[in-house]
């Protein structure tokens, strides 16, 4: 993706996907797209059964759906375009990104609530049959015209990348998050598209950056209404705070501290079935010296950690346990310390990793919030769509086991509920480039796959 989504929380906590009873309308669930990609793949979610007709005659695939999403591919030999028919009993959600798709009807599925269908070749798309829609994800097409007044329950719109010079969300009164960057709205269509928008007492973001009128448009006419706009200074949504940003942005220069470790070395014994265990508890704990009034915090912080850590292999019954803390980097006043812990009980290992950045100046531990110049929950949907987009090309380049993922769709059911179990109190670091998220094992993957680790680079928060 050649651009960071960023969601509110609210907008796309979507937990499901199923339509209530009643009896269901001729021709719902029944949709088709035109394509001319010699590997198609895409996700349905829902109940039921869903059949795919693939155009090239081939046999068709029918599969039980979930909730979670149903993971359908297919591969052509010949005709250079064709029709796919999606027929279901109840269709919640399709995700069908990437596939040069030109054409898309999803009028006759009344039942869809998530549609994903960025990065094709779309020059129209009419989802005025879906009532139910409550997150439309679009971008990266051709679109000039988006109508969505006939989609009143929606809360997330994506349509970035595109060719739109107007939208009118007057009778979206529940939107909390619409993502319009990079399309070509003038200032007048802008200041137009803000004062359409609702005024509801709930969170609510818009970002309006790279857009023809995003430098002379008038925000306060969105703001006036409880709305934060993004992009209208030509800035991207995040920039680095002089905390994080040390010499780097703001000519800060970088703490001269030194860093070294000391052994702490400690036993439990373990009396089980008869027979005694001696528990080892091994440390390296960090020690940092220097002419900065939060440091000696910080060093009581790590000498603390000798007690905790011990009463937690007592706790647990765990057979031994290691850590080793090390420096990542010092980035302004900022020290950036990770802690790789690793341990095992009988036969059952584990291994995380923990993240630490403090102030030296005060030996305060820093959230996210108190390190880049944004609103924690906001920060948070900025991780959590990277983290999205990023498994999201994983699965696709390998579809046969999804890259280890115990998901196969990072926008839903478990991928979804999986990337937002993510522990933003110590599972995150800077490196020097780069801020680093933290999944343990078994969040995203099986344990054997151990810890995951994301980059996100600073130049993606700062506007250079």
């Amino acid at each position: 993706m050649n651009k960071i989504h960023i969601f509110l929380i609210a907008a796309v906590m979507i937990a499901v996907l199923g339509c209530g009873g009643g009896r269901k309308a001729d021709g719902d669930g029944v949709m088709t797209m035109t394509t001319s990609a010699s590997e198609v793949s895409f996700i349905l979610a829902g109940s039921g059964t869903a059949t795919v007709d693939w155009g090239d005659g081939s046999k068709k695939e029918t599969m039980e759906l979930t909730e979670e999403g149903v993971y359908f591919e297919h591969e052509y030999y010949d005709t250079p375009s064709r029709l796919i028919t999606l027929t279901g009993e109840i269709i919640t959600s399709l995700s069908c990104p990437y596939n040069q798709i030109t054409a898309l009807d999803v009028s006759r599925n009344a039942a869809l609530t998530r549609l994903n269908c960025e990065a094709n070749q779309l020059t129209k798309l009419d989802i005025s049959g879906n009532t139910a829609l409550i997150m439309l994800v679009c971008g990266e097409n051709g679109l000039t015209v988006l109508d969505v007044s006939k989609n009143t329950a929606l809360k997330t719109l994506l349509c970035e990348y595109n060719q739109l010079t107007a939208l009118d969300m007057s009778q979206n009164s529940m939107l909390e998050y619409l993502h319009c960057a990079s399309n070509q709205f003038t200032t007048e269509a802008l200041n137009g598209l803000f004062g359409t928008l609702h005024n509801n007492d709930i969170p609510k973001a818009i970002d309006i950056s790279n857009n023809p009128g995003s430098s002379d448009c008038d925000p306060s006419i969105a703001e006036a209404k409880g709305w934060t706009v993004d992009g209208f200074t030509g800035v991207m949504p995040f920039k680095i705070t002089p905390f994080a940003s040390g010499a780097m942005i703001l000519g800060v220069e970088n703490a001269v501290v030194e860093f070294t470790t000391y052994d702490v070395k400690r036993e439990y014994l373990i009396e089980e079935d008869g027979l005694n265990h001696n528990a080892p508890l091994e440390l390296k704990l960090p020690k940092i010296t220097g002419n900065y009034n939060g440091i000696n915090v910080i060093n009581d912080f790590f000498a603390n950690k000798e007690q905790d850590l011990y009463d937690y292999l007592v706790s647990s019954g765990a057979w031994e346990l290691f850590i080793t803390y090390s420096l990542e980097t010092v980035i302004g006043r900022l020290i950036s310390i990770s802690g790789n812990l690793s341990g095992h009980a009988g036969g059952v290992g584990w291994h995380s990793i923990d993240g630490y950045v403090f102030d030296l100046n005060t030996g305060k531990q820093l959230t996210l919030s108190d390190i880049f110049n944004v609103e924690e929950a906001r920060m948070l949907n900025f991780i959590y769509d990277y983290v999205s987009h990023q498994i999201t090309e994983s699965i696709r380049n390998n579809l046969d086991d999804w890259d280890g993922y115990i998901f196969n769709d990072a926008y839903s059911g478990n991928g979804y509920e999986a990337i937002r179990r993510f522990n933003h109190s110590n599972d995150f670091y800077l490196s020097e480039k780069a801020l680093i998220i933290i999944y343990q094992k078994y969040v995203l993957k099986s344990g054997a796959e151990g810890v995951q680790i994301f980059e996100i680079p600073y130049d993606l928060f700062v506007n250079n």
